[in-house]
């Protein structure tokens, strides 16, 4: 992919139809995995903390179940919110910054999105596929915050 990905976003971002929006989209799946799997309360923080957004979504499934992300939504003025898989990841990519959590799901919101600052959580490589793919991408910020 990473040989292909400025050829595939060109093809695949004039499909989205939905316009740019400004602010942070924050994505969690915290339903059936959890750390080190999954983004921590900490990297969280600091990805948000480091972008400062005033508005925002927290997109998630499972907010009714953790405090964590009803916590960091009220902190950061974010709006919770979840939609069906194909219209989020569209919905997402429209956004000027990304935080995303580990995985597939996450890694297909970041490309193809044209957001200015897409930081993207990575557990050990042995865990998750794409770790050392988007580390090769160009934009894209593997953080190391746990």
């Amino acid at each position: 992919i990473a040989k292909y990905y400025e050829e595939l976003r060109n093809v695949l971002l004039p499909i989205n139809p939905i316009k740019h929006n400004s602010g942070v989209f924050v994505h969690s799946r915290v339903g059936d995995v959890m750390p080190p799997r999954t983004a921590t309360y900490e990297y969280y923080i600091n990805c948000l903390e480091e972008i400062n957004p005033s508005h925002g979504v927290f997109s998630t499934e499972d907010a009714d179940r953790h405090p964590m992300i009803k916590e960091i939504s009220k902190k950061y003025n974010l709006e919770i919110i979840y939609k069906k898989p194909a219209e989020n990841i569209l919905y997402g990519s429209s956004f000027e910054h990304l935080v995303l959590d580990a995985g597939t799901y996450s890694f297909i919101i970041g490309l193809l999105s044209n957001a200015r600052t897409k930081f993207i959580y990575f557990p050990p490589p042995d865990q998750v596929w794409c770790t050392n793919l988007a580390a090769n991408l160009s934009g894209w910020h593997v953080t190391s915050y746990k």
